[in-house]
């Protein structure tokens, strides 16, 4: 059946952006047989469970969990929490609340219970302990946890801001409750005209909130700046900068 990387895929998880073009076919053995061995497919023999195994368009696939298990030993730690954002995303408010999270966080830590002492299972539990639900992206993912790594750890995901009728006026994608700062991750897509009145429409519905906006793409994550606290991530600057605590020389 088809597992790893081939499952990854066809599930569609946040994996590392090499995996796209990668040819080889990823298949897992369950029974007595030698592993299969072919060019272009990598094989591997191992144990599955009757709740591990699942069929997607017809076809025999590792489910999300076991999945998530078996690529960790592949994965960095930041590259296992992204995969793992992906699985539990879901909200509670705004278009995507009826969309419902691949796996619960409790389906992936029993899955690593059942796993301990494998390849790759450290990974797999720092990740979950980093792993946070309302996740949008892979650039969110790494957002959050590049401005955790310096010590801004009051990030909320899912907050609503609301008008006062109690009607949605914007979401952050991070939110800092503390200094009313509503973080927005700028990934290839809001260059696109239509995307830029909706961000236009973001900003003046965030501001009508009390809140203010601060826009981070992808090149803040890895330019860095001078700042009063040391060299750092440009998007480490920026936000130390709205909250006050260090200004960019």
């Amino acid at each position: 059946m088809l597992s790893h990387r081939s499952a990854a895929l066809l599930h569609r998880m946040r994996v590392p952006a090499h995996w796209q073009q990668d040819s080889e076919l990823w298949l897992t053995r369950a029974d007595n047989s030698r592993a299969l061995r072919r060019p272009g497919v990598v094989c591997r023999r191992g144990r599955l469970g009757p709740h591990e195994v699942i069929s997607v368009h017809g076809v025999a696939v590792t489910s999300p969990v076991r999945t998530f298990v078996d690529v960790c030993a592949e994965l960095t730690v930041t590259e296992a929490v992204v995969l793992a954002d992906g699985l539990v995303n879901a909200h509670r408010y705004g278009i995507r609340r009826a969309v419902a999270a691949v796996c619960r966080p409790d389906e992936l830590e029993a899955g690593l219970r059942q796993h301990a002492g494998r390849r790759g299972i450290r990974t797999a539990r720092a990740a979950l302990e980093r792993m946070r639900v309302g996740s949008d992206s892979p650039g969110e993912t790494r957002l959050r946890l590049l401005l955790e790594d310096h010590g801004i750890r009051s990030l909320v995901l899912d907050h609503p801001l609301l008008g006062p009728d109690g009607t949605l006026l914007a979401q952050p994608d991070l939110a800092l409750e503390s200094h009313r700062l509503s973080l927005q991750y700028e990934g290839a897509h809001h260059d696109r005209a239509e995307q830029r009145v909706l961000d236009i429409g973001r900003l003046r519905a965030t501001e009508s909130a009390g809140w203010r906006e601060l826009r981070i793409c992808a090149q803040d994550l890895h330019r860095h700046a001078t700042t009063t606290r040391g060299r750092v991530p440009v998007a480490v600057a920026l936000v130390w900068e709205a909250m006050g605590i260090a200004h960019r020389l």
